[in-house]
Formats: structure tokens, sequence, C-alpha cells
């Protein structure tokens, strides 16, 4: 059980989908994913004083899909994870790249080529990126997986 300490951490429940009480202050947790927001902290201790990761995965099964927040607009520069121009949404690795959907954790700094409606999905093709080769590369490792 966890309670909301703040406006921020009540939004974040609501942005990730979790169930909550009425008031939107509690919910349970239980962790098949990272919801970074809420554990990044909880993480970096773990890493920095127990030397161990708080979780890793087998297999490329899922991503985080992009969806607006509020209607964007064409030269729009998105805001990243926790903005205000995006959130995520758990989908299949499969429909992430069948579809081409840019993941959350690639739209910081992403330049809209196209006006994106709230809710919508954002694409791949929709942003334009300025990514490291070593994002590039990691990325179609990914979607090599799943061949």
């Amino acid at each position: 059980m966890i309670k909301a300490q703040n406006e921020y951490v009540k939004n974040c429940f609501k942005d990730y989908g979790m169930v909550t009480d009425a008031s939107g202050n509690y919910s349970a947790i239980w962790r098949p994913y990272h919801y970074i927001g809420l554990e990044l902290a909880q993480s970096v201790y773990s890493i920095a004083l127990d030397n161990r990761a708080t979780g890793y995965t087998k297999n490329y099964n899922a991503d985080v899909a992009s969806l607006a927040k509020k209607d964007l607009k064409v030269g729009e520069k998105l805001d990243g994870e926790g903005g205000f121009c995006a959130r995520g949404r758990l989908i299949t690795s499969q429909k992430s790249k069948k579809e081409m959907i840019l993941p959350l954790g690639l739209t910081d700094n992403a330049v809209l080529k196209k006006d994106i409606s709230k809710d919508e999905v954002i694409r791949i093709d929709d942003v334009e990126l300025n990514l490291p080769a070593e994002v590039i590369e990691a990325r179609n490792y990914q979607y090599n997986l799943l061949n």
C-alpha cells in the first residue's frame, strides 16, 4: 500500500493508470513493472548501496508507448518523461515495432513534425529525433530480438 504525499505523486497514480481509492491518494503496487517517477530514488540507492539492480528483463515483451497529454502542435518540443507533453502506456513490443510507436524514454527534446491530438499515440515518424548512434543501435537491437 502506498500513499501519495503530494499532488505530483497523485497525478502519477492517474497517469500510470493505477487503481486508487476514491480520493486518489492510496494505491497498491506490485512490481512487474518499474514506475520510474515513483521509484527512481529507491533504484539509485539500491544500486549505489547494495550494488544490485532493482529489476531487469529476460525478454523484450513490452514497451512504454508515448501518448499526448494535451493537443500538441507541429514544431513543439516534447519535454520527456514526467513532462507536460506525453505520458506512457504499456503495450506489447510487437505492437511497438509494427506501428513504430515512439517509446516514452525517447521523447525528451523530440520535435513534432505534425499536430497530435490529446490521447493520440505518438509514432517515431511523427517526430524529429536527434539521438546518439548508440541509442539507435540499441533500439535496432531490441527490434531484431522480435524477428
